[in-house]
């Protein structure tokens, strides 16, 4: 993505926009490889409390 040329846009705002989920799609993507880490971390070393309390909402 960082080869990604937003200049092509006429709008500044699109362009704004665009970045602003691009950004957000990336910050989830780094929420989800940490919880199937620890998901992982949790089956493997047979932690059920590592399983149960992380990401409660």
């Amino acid at each position: 993505m960082d080869n990604l040329n937003l200049n092509k846009h006429i709008s500044g705002q699109f362009n704004a926009e665009l970045e602003y989920i691009r950004t957000q799609v990336m910050t989830m993507g780094g929420l989800v490889e940490q919880q199937l880490s620890d998901a992982i971390t949790a089956m493997h070393n047979q932690d059920s409390e590592l399983a149960k309390a992380r990401y409660r909402w």
